[in-house]
């Protein structure tokens, strides 16, 4: 019995949209096209975005690869001979925004993944077009799956049909907003907790106000040290185990120069001195570690509230005390870049990636001089991938060698814990803007990239949450161009498994054949009865509307719709024990997130999300964030031990049935922070 899948479907009638032959499997797909032309104003390319069709179609694309295609314009989608093109040697058609990354498309991990998993390229202009192409969300009924950075992602939700996905989760600009922020986490969290994930911060200009007065009450405090922390020497060869210690021969050479103790022990000397001299950072909105400036407290309302009159530059949105006394590797400073993916919420589902990198500074880090004679943020005190290019790049087990696993391990536990608590804090918003956008749980996914700088003491310190966060490969120095794509393709690679990529969009096309199938049944009975009957117009016409209105059997569609988006409780926790089965190097946050009654938290919880610690918790294994194949199993048992069946929400097992039946400004790096 054949199973139900993104099978060719076979609708009279219907124009080969895409305009392309089929091809041998090793042969390359191109795609003609008609093209206007006349170049659009800068007034047209404004409000349509790329409304023209993309060229670039002698450029070599992938064999899965089929660019463009008229836009939808039926309200109601159906099954065409696009779904049937597109999809006879794929699972699932995917969209790619490849001119709104950095890099070329056809090095893009994510659609490299992508085709790997079954997936077809439909659209999404590539760089070299011309003219602008037409976006994603501009053709929903062209995809089911749409890779695009969030806000351009978001514009799609309004459109989505049951079954498709798109790269981007409402509510989450709460935390990739750079002003956003720290306001979430203090809402959501209390004052307390949420300056022990970011640094004390206020957002502007908004916060002003309140920054002048900190900064006044600063001033008026008896002397006290530097920094928030009291000092603490870096890790030395004597902490470390044997394995460690032999770990730094393989070091970088600038990194192999500190067998000492770190340099910012310094720090301490500098004495004390009034907490209004220590360092604030003032950010501006744009990504690429442009805008920064670091001045003094007592100096930091004055400059925030002074007017940016310069050419290109930006306001500030944000002042935060600046972390001067970083742990440091070979006298410089380094910050992590982590991955937290959502892919729901009710029950809310987050996991942070065992893969990270380590991004250095290209220059040594000097506390006594903090900034240029121009102003700017001196060398050595940012470590922004875009500020230094081709830098040092460790993954996280060098920096493990490095600090020892004791140590490592400290710290580690507090990015899990941070990341936990940081979207715990954005629920809120998540809920809001999926009810206000009335878009399910399930039909939304986003990878966040979270930045960390550790301090003397190991507490990580979040910096940022990305939105869009770079997936490029490229570094001019081979081997390490091979760990940053290692790095990130692990990961990504993990994703398509967390998101069952390969299965997933197997209901929505039972559901089209489905639907397409009971429309021809309708047809060809209604043109027997009108023969039968002696034809006439009206006859005909009535004939013609009711199957258009036809529908599958009210069983199936049940069936169906549960799968596409499942609602009951036993259906969704299978689906989230089908996420924990297939996670890959995901570590699931949940049982971190704070569930239990305390002072200043105020997360929304659903019942689900207490049923989800209950049933992970309840496997033994899922301690502070661990917990591996066997509590997976375990976990997954619990969901399903109800008779909901594993397969709820893969659509494993609609072919069978089928076949039965024969009837503002984004403030993430999309441009490449890493």
């Amino acid at each position: 019995m054949q199973r139900a899948g993104p099978l060719p479907l076979r609708v009279p009638s219907v124009p080969n949209i895409l305009g392309c032959r089929h091809r041998t499997p090793n042969s390359l797909l191109r795609v003609s096209f008609k093209t206007d032309i006349s170049m659009p104003s800068k007034r047209q390319k404004t409000e349509q975005e790329g409304g023209g069709v993309g060229a670039g179609a002698t450029m070599p694309r992938h064999p899965l690869s089929a660019v463009a295609g008229p836009a939808t314009t039926e309200a109601q989608e159906a099954p065409t001979a696009s779904t049937s093109a597109s999809t006879s040697k794929g699972a699932f058609r995917f969209w790619h925004e490849e001119r709104r990354f950095k890099g070329s498309g056809e090095r893009c991990i994510v659609q490299r993944a992508l085709f790997e998993n079954g997936g077809v390229r439909i659209g999404g202009y590539p760089k070299s077009a011309p003219i602008p192409g037409p976006l994603g969300w501009q053709r929903p009924g062209d995809w089911d799956f749409l890779w695009a950075p969030a806000r351009l992602a978001l514009k799609a939700i309004p459109h989505l049909k049951p079954g498709q996905l798109v790269s981007a989760c409402p509510g989450l600009m709460s935390i990739t907003k750079k002003r956003r922020l720290p306001a979430t986490l203090k809402d959501a969290l209390g004052e307390a907790l949420a300056w022990d994930i970011v640094p004390h911060s206020f957002s502007l200009p908004e916060e002003l106000p309140q920054l002048a007065a900190h900064a006044a009450a600063a001033a008026a405090a008896p002397v006290a040290a530097a920094a928030a922390s009291p000092p603490a020497a870096a890790p030395t060869d004597e902490g470390r185990s044997p394995d460690a210690a032999a770990g730094q021969q393989q070091q970088p050479e600038e990194a192999q120069a500190a067998e000492e103790p770190s340099s910012s022990g310094s720090v301490a000397a500098a004495g004390a001195v009034s907490r209004a001299q220590e360092l604030w950072i003032l950010k501006t909105a744009q990504h690429l570690g442009k805008g920064l400036k670091l001045v003094p407290l007592e100096a930091a309302a004055m400059e925030a509230g002074r007017p940016r009159r310069r050419p290109g530059q930006k306001p500030y949105v944000l002042a935060q005390r600046y972390v001067d006394r970083p742990l440091l590797v070979g006298g410089r400073k380094f910050g992590i870049r982590v991955w937290v993916a959502v892919t729901g919420f009710n029950p809310l589902r987050a996991y942070l990636h065992a893969n990270g990198l380590v991004l250095f500074s290209t220059h040594g880090y000097d506390n006594s001089s903090w900034r240029t004679e121009a102003g700017d943020v001196a060398l050595g005190h940012v470590t922004n991938y875009a500020q230094n290019m081709d830098g040092t790049v460790w993954d996280l087990k060098q920096l493990e060698e490095h600090m020892g696993t004791e140590a490592y391990d400290k710290m580690w536990r507090k990015v899990q814990r941070n990341s936990a608590l940081v979207i715990a804090a954005a629920l809120k918003h998540i809920k809001a803007d999926h009810e206000l956008l009335k878009v399910p749980s399930g039909m939304t996914c986003e990878v966040v990239g979270l930045d960390y700088l550790v301090d003397e003491q190991l507490h990580p310190w979040l910096l940022e949450v990305n939105g869009t966060p770079s997936l490029q490969v490229e570094h001019e120095d081979a081997r390490v161009e091979q760990l940053i794509h290692d790095q990130k393709y692990g990961m990504v690679q993990d994703l398509m498994s967390l998101l069952g990529i390969r299965e997933r969009f197997k209901p929505r096309y039972a559901a089209l054949r489905a639907a397409a199938k009971a429309k021809q049944q309708a047809a060809t009975a209604a043109a027997a009865a009108v023969a039968s009957n002696g034809g006439g117009s009206m006859a005909a016409a009535a004939a013609a509307a009711a199957a258009a209105a036809a529908k599958p059997g009210a069983a199936i569609t049940r069936k169906l719709k549960e799968q596409l988006q499942p609602s009951s409780d036993s259906a969704v926790l299978a689906r989230v024990g089908q996420e924990l089965m297939k996670r890959g190097g995901f570590e699931p946050l949940m049982p971190l997130m704070p569930l239990e009654a305390q002072p200043g938290v105020t997360v929304p919880w659903d019942a689900r999300d207490f049923e989800l610690r209950r049933a992970m918790l309840a496997s033994g294994e899922w301690q502070q964030g661990g917990g591996g194949d066997g509590a997976a199993a375990a976990a997954v048992g619990v969901f399903v031990g109800g008779g909901c069946g594993g397969g709820a929400g893969t659509g494993a097992d609609v072919g069978d049935e089928h076949d039965a039946e024969e009837g503002e400004e984004d403030d993430g790096d999309e441009s490449g922070d890493d």
